[in-house]
């Protein structure tokens, strides 16, 4: 399988699950007429607001939610027929060993070498509780499930690139087990999924928690001192049953398999994107993973969640629905805990230009990503991939170089993004390609404010870049030879001999300052219309880029295309 479109259509089942819905509606209908319980987080101080007790939190409903005690307990402890009587007994049912395979199943579970807590049994059984009377059946559905799931994954990455971007998250926390569980085995699709972002406390402030959550398969780097339970219920009280949230789902450094972790990273950290679009809610943490919200939070600091590189994968779901965490923190000492209507009035303002930017406009989101901030460089990069919509993906090396990793997006890049790139940037590149710039130029470089229909650029392989459209093979550009600091736009002249001899110069418009020496060129235009167009130098059938300008008035555009000399339908390789 070598394409997106084939992967998707062998997957497309794994992938959304819309075979639950059913099972999910059955058993909230079960859930009704459960006991009422309540769960409680004791009241904590953490490292990063010592003067503040967070109080104590609860959570009180009619759902199969157990306590991390019931859930720790190791399930060779219980025995088959007291594990039975638990699941029974949170479950709401009666069910007896005589269930064809039950017994089986449960023997398993006990097995004292698996090693297996009441939590990740009942993560497993939860969802086909109330949907099966044929527990071998079952068995043989989750090893099923299992082997797609792998095999899914697998799949998608070929030729060192993601095939298709719509890769559903690797794990969830089940939120009523409190165990993270593999997708293929959680009872959800991501029409309830919901996820967690957040601020990253600085690393002295943070503490890897070794959790029976995760099974204990690598350290959570959490806000010190902070429980994972208070987040847990937290989410609960949002009517949550499922979440994504990374420092349990996304395998984190410190575990005892890292090369495992760097070979998940690859393909599970550019694919982010997809499950925050996906998901039906986001809880924010603006002030640190369950932390509270703060009133004196600087949201322009390194820290800020709206400085981070990663995060820009997430702003899509400020268009849809947010949930702000951390509203619940008693008053430290200064009242700085909490948030007043100042305090609101300036983070809806910050959220609002989130939800303004256009996030179908290259040079949009490179503006926003040039200041933003990550603690490996490479990620502002791998944070653009979900972003730009391409049909493939790069993979992710977090050692990668910047450059490398920047050429590797371009590749994959659509045609009218790359056109964007080639007819609107207005330097030629510093790096191993001039017609696009480097991602030196990107971070450091005045970036274009808009867009334009000039394209595509088309890749006919990893190696060459193509333009199909107008080309004039010699013209002078006049005029834009000196920056004019004092004016956006600058006027200049195109002067070239028609086929019969006859000379004819064209207003020209340079929104830019970049110099372009008084010269004779090669000029590629755009095939859309003719108003954009690049400035350079061709060797045979290579085009060398110098600079860019467009032409304005349509009139001077039907003036320029009606001469002869100017070759509609041209074939170019950049370089």
């Amino acid at each position: 399988m070598s394409d997106g479109e084939s992967w998707y259509d062998c997957y497309k089942e794994d992938v959304l699950k819309q075979a639950w819905q059913a099972k999910r509606e059955d058993a909230q209908h079960h859930y009704r007429n459960l006991p009422e319980i309540t769960l409680f987080c004791h009241a904590s101080q953490i490292g990063i607001l010592p003067s503040v007790l967070i109080p104590e939190s609860k959570w009180t409903g009619r759902k199969p939610v157990i306590s991390p005690t019931l859930a720790d307990t190791p399930c060779a402890d219980l025995g088959v027929d007291a594990l039975l009587t638990r699941l029974n007994t949170v479950l709401g049912t009666s069910y007896d060993l005589g269930m064809t395979g039950l017994s089986v199943f449960l023997e398993r579970c006990c097995d004292l070498a698996a090693k297996t807590d009441f939590g990740t049994a009942f993560a497993h059984l939860r969802p086909s509780w109330y949907r099966t009377d044929n527990w071998e059946r079952i068995a043989e559905e989750f090893d099923q499930r299992s082997r797609r799931d792998y095999q899914m994954r697998q799949s998608v990455f070929h030729n060192n690139r993601i095939l298709n971007r719509w890769l559903p998250p690797r794990h969830v926390w089940d939120l009523y087990s409190n165990r993270v569980v593999p997708w293929s085995m959680s009872g959800i699709d991501f029409s309830s999924l919901w996820t967690v972002s957040h601020a990253w406390v600085i690393e002295e402030q943070r503490e890897g928690i070794s959790t029976t959550v995760n099974g204990m398969q690598w350290p959570v780097p959490m806000p010190r001192g902070m429980p994972i339970e208070r987040i847990r219920i937290e989410l609960l009280n949002n009517g949550a049953e499922y979440a994504w949230l990374d420092v349990l789902c996304l395998r984190q450094a410190g575990g005892a398999d890292e090369e495992r972790r760097m070979r998940e990273w690859r393909v599970d950290v550019p694919t982010i994107g997809h499950t925050y679009e996906r998901a039906f809610y986001t809880l924010i943490y603006f002030s640190g993973l369950g932390v509270p919200l703060r009133r004196s939070l600087d949201l322009t600091s390194d820290r800020s969640w709206f400085r981070r590189a990663w995060t820009m994968q997430e702003i899509q779901v400020l268009r849809e629905n947010i949930v702000i965490g951390g509203l619940g923190g008693q008053e430290a000492p200064d009242g700085d805990t909490g948030i007043d209507e100042e305090a609101q009035r300036i983070l809806e303002a910050h959220l609002a230009l989130m939800r303004d930017l256009d996030h179908f406009n290259i040079f949009a989101l490179l503006s926003e990503m040039q200041r933003r901030v990550s603690t490996t460089p490479v990620d502002r990069v791998a944070g653009l991939s979900y972003l730009l919509r391409a049909d493939s993906i790069p993979p992710y090396y977090e050692t990668q170089d910047q450059e490398d990793a920047w050429s590797a997006l371009i590749a994959v890049l659509g045609g009218w993004e790359k056109a964007d790139l080639f007819f609107l940037y207005p330097r030629p590149g510093d790096h191993k390609a001039r017609w696009h710039p480097s991602w030196n130029q990107v971070l450091s470089d005045t970036i274009p404010t808009e867009n334009g229909s000039c394209g595509p650029v088309n890749s006919n392989s990893v190696l060459e870049d193509t333009y199909e459209g107008l080309l004039i093979q010699r013209a002078e550009v006049l005029g834009l030879a000196e920056a004019q600091l004092d004016r956006s736009h600058r006027e200049g002249e195109l002067c070239l001999l028609d086929s019969d001899g006859s000379q004819h110069c064209v207003k020209i418009t340079a929104p830019h300052q970049h110099p372009i020496p008084g010269n004779a060129y090669s000029l590629i235009g755009s095939s859309t219309n003719g108003k954009c167009w690049v400035v350079g130098h061709m060797n045979e059938d290579r085009f060398t880029k110098v600079s860019t300008f467009q032409i304005f008035d349509r009139a001077e555009r039907q003036r320029l295309l009606s001469m002869r000399v100017v070759r509609k339908y041209a074939k170019i390789i950049l370089v």
